[in-house]
């Protein structure tokens, strides 16, 4: 169960293999950055639950923000690449659990303008970022980078945010990362792992796959 997940479940979920025996030396080894992400992760987990959707539903949209998570680390494992080894797989974990957060800020402040951007999505079969700019003005990934400022989130997890669903307008130096993303929410989408509110499947860039090391058949 996701709520039974604490902090040591899920640092040994992201760190299998590393054992600590104080919080001193997480600290010391991983850095404040790791600390902080892992707080933030777990503060996702524990707000979400307890939310008055209208709109998304609590549990499947907190799995599809975990599965998007899970889904890139996993990725990240099995390509074992050098571009990836830069950061920890709590940065890829919580660019997944962070990515589609601003949909959290439309249910809690424009409930009615995101059920009628819902309701166009599905009248056009377009994606609901598409119809959230067209009836609010701006989409989710927009004010989830503004979210993620408040928080000092790193720039790359920042451009994770933003250009998830557009991965080749991110900044070439951060473009890894955002394809790694895009990708992550792609099969979480395809493989109905909770729901991110969207009624429309995502399209996949294909040259996303080659960017991280990735074939279709893989």
């Amino acid at each position: 169960e996701l709520l039974e997940l604490n902090g040591a479940k899920l640092i040994n979920m992201l760190l299998p293999n590393v054992k600590f025996s104080s919080f001193k030396e997480i600290i010391e080894i991983n850095g404040v950055n790791f600390v902080r992400n892992i707080f933030l992760i777990l503060k996702i987990m524990d707000f979400i639950p307890k939310i008055k959707f209208t709109c998304l539903n609590n549990k499947e949209y907190l799995q599809h923000l975990f599965s998007v998570g899970v889904t890139a680390n996993l990725i990240v494992d099995f390509i074992d690449a050098d571009f990836f080894k830069k950061d920890t797989p709590d940065v890829y974990f919580l660019s997944g659990m962070v990515h589609d957060l601003g949909r959290v800020i439309f249910e809690l402040v424009c409930p009615l303008e995101f059920k009628k951007a819902i309701d166009l999505s599905k009248k056009e079969h377009i994606n609901l970022f598409k119809a959230e700019k067209d009836i609010i003005g701006l989409d989710h990934t927009e004010l989830a980078v503004w979210l993620s400022e408040k928080f000092y989130l790193s720039y790359d997890i920042r451009q994770a945010i933003r250009r998830h669903h557009d991965p080749f307008a991110s900044m070439p130096a951060f473009r890894n990362i955002v394809c790694l993303i895009h990708v992550a929410d792609y099969i979480s989408h395809y493989k109905d792992l909770g729901a991110s509110g969207d009624p429309c499947k995502p399209l996949i860039y294909q040259d996303a796959l080659s960017e991280i090391g990735l074939e279709p058949k893989d």
